[in-house]
This record gives C-alpha cells, structure tokens and sequence, in this order.
C-alpha cells in the first residue's frame, strides 16, 4: 500500500501512462489528464507549477519549446527555471493544442483552465480526484501529484548526478533533492553487475 511519498515503480508507472492514454481516446478531458501527469511524472513539476503554466511558457506559434520556462512566481524558492521538454510531452502537448483549436480556444492564458476564456486556472484539488480515482483503478493504490514528481526525481537519479537533478526539480538545497533518492532491487542488481565486470579484470 502506498504512504503517499514513495516513488511509483517502472511497471506501475508503464501501467498508469497506458490507462491515461487510453483514456485520451474515449473522454473530452483525457488529452487535458494526460498532459498534466505528464508534466508531473516527465519534467518533475509541482503541481502548483503545472497549473500555473501559461500557453506562452511551453508554445511558440503552435509548437511545443524545447524546454518548459516556468516563473519565479509560481516556484517554491522564488527562482525561475527551464526544464527540458521530452518527447512524450511534446507529443502530449501537441495533441492538446489541436484539441483546444478544434474547440476554437484561444493558446492564451492558462493551459489548464476552467472555462474557455484561460482567465482562471484548473484548481489543485480537481488534479488530485481525478489522480487518485484513475489511479485506484489502474494500479490500485491511490496516487498524489507529488508522488509523480518524487518518482520522476527517483528515476532520473539512475540517469544524471545530484546537482543535476536539482536543478531539474528547482530545489534550493542538495539535502531537499537527497530525500527523493531511493535505491532499490534494481538499483542493488546494477551496481552489483558492475562489480562484476571489475571482478574480472582481477
């Protein structure tokens, strides 16, 4: 069972990103639930950054930027940042832009929004329901939205050093990016095949 703070492991988080694409193709809000976990579990962002977002911080012209510019305003330190937009959210936010011209909305204002105009943003509590429920029925536990973020922040540790990771989640202090660092089995087994190919060299 989950505690609400422990990193999504790379099944579960194969079968969450499947159950919200699915869900694309058969509900009016699925692109919109899709892009928002993806803007949590592959760029890290807190929820309240996520909803924040303005059309001009992730589009130019109609086509996705290479990195997510998010404001100072909208951070926990007050220091603005850019995260590197991955393909899966480009292609996420691509599909979302067509929908909202197909809707003729406007790319202005908030990309998370309630209502057409983009004057008032989608509210936090809205995102959670609709986590936790989805969640419950794909992998059966319930999900929060820092939990996406924990477990991008856990995946990406495999990939790069520290320092870079916190720069990535925005945090002020290494000690705050540590508290997302969780090896694993699979972390176990890695660092042991390694020892192996030195073993050899014996």
């Amino acid at each position: 069972m989950s505690n609400g703070q422990n990193a999504l492991s790379e099944d579960q988080v194969f079968k969450l990103c499947k159950h919200f694409e699915t869900r694309c193709m058969r509900y009016s809000e699925g692109l919109r639930d899709y892009l928002i976990i993806s803007f949590m579990l592959h760029a890290g962002l807190r929820l309240g950054e996520c909803m924040s977002l303005t059309w001009d911080c992730v589009m130019l012209d109609g086509v996705p930027l290479e990195s997510i510019n998010i404001s100072g305003f909208n951070t926990k330190t007050g220091k603005s940042r850019s995260v590197p937009m991955c393909s899966i959210l480009k292609g996420a936010l691509t599909q979302y832009a067509k929908n909202f011209r197909t809707l003729a909305f406007p790319l202005t204002g908030f990309v998370f929004r309630r209502g057409s105009d983009g004057s008032t943003a989608l509210s936090h509590r809205a995102v959670q329901k609709f986590l936790e429920k989805e969640s419950l029925i794909c992998i059966g536990i319930p999900v929060n939205p820092h939990q996406l973020r924990h477990t991008f922040a856990t995946r990406m540790m495999r990939l790069a050093d520290l320092r870079t990771v916190q720069s990535l989640l925005g945090h002020s202090s290494v000690k705050s990016t540590q508290v997302y660092t969780h090896p694993d089995q699979e972390d176990f087994k890695a660092a042991t095949n390694k020892l192996d190919v030195l073993n050899k060299n014996l």
